[in-house]
């Protein structure tokens, strides 16, 4: 019975641990939400993911959204106009910095196969291409420094087609949480553990896709 109790009693102990966890988490993504530099936070990922760094914006939107239903719509724009600039920059890695910085991204990340890809896709049809880059598992920026390389696609046709698919990519997920919002908030907080394991193995999921397509 003692040997009983003591297992019971450890199995409680670890529950009540994790329910705290995830209860920390919970309350700090509320709190960053309220923080005056949140919104600059996003914008920065935002642009580094469309230039640099393959880190999607949404691990950060998603989270403002919900804690910000009514706020969704303004940092899906926030969003777009900070991966729009950030492509402008990788435009330029293309167009101008290929050798070096475009390269160097290329062979760290092993993007070369993906490169080819996209720039056989912007062939095909390069406004279409961008419209829809951010539904597909390939890095955006790689589709900005293919963009710039050669002079793939004129300046002008490559800021208005990204800044066009930024918005649908985006505005989607801002729609989606400013009309249920505030019901996936109530879900959220009774079932946040779930919901980052969910999240977690979705993320998982896409960076093994991605790596099947590279």
């Amino acid at each position: 019975m003692i040997g009983t109790s003591t297992e019971s009693d450890i199995a409680r102990q670890k529950s009540y641990s994790t329910r705290g966890l995830f209860s920390r988490l919970k309350d700090q993504s509320q709190q960053f939400a309220h923080q005056p530099f949140a919104t600059l936070a996003l914008f920065l990922i935002a642009f580094l993911e469309s230039s640099l760094l393959p880190i999607a914006p949404d691990l950060l939107l998603i989270p403002l959204c919900l804690a910000r239903p009514k706020r969704s719509f303004w940092y899906a724009l926030v969003v777009a106009l900070g991966s729009t600039l950030g492509a402008i920059l990788g435009y330029y890695i293309g167009l101008k910095m290929f050798d070096t910085v475009g390269a160097e991204l290329l062979n760290f990340f092993s993007w070369h196969s993906v490169f080819e890809n996209v720039l056989s896709k912007y062939r095909e049809h390069a406004v279409s291409a961008l419209l829809f880059a951010g539904f597909l598992p390939i890095p955006f920026q790689v589709f900005t420094i293919a963009a710039g390389w050669g002079n793939t696609i004129p300046l002008a046709t490559f800021v208005a087609a990204t800044f066009g698919g930024r918005l649908i990519r985006f505005f989607l997920v801002g729609g989606l949480l400013f009309v249920f919002g505030e019901t996936a908030k109530v879900l959220l907080e009774k079932y946040f553990g779930k919901t980052v394991l969910i999240v977690g193995t979705l993320l998982i999921v896409w960076i093994l896709a991605s790596k099947l397509l590279s």
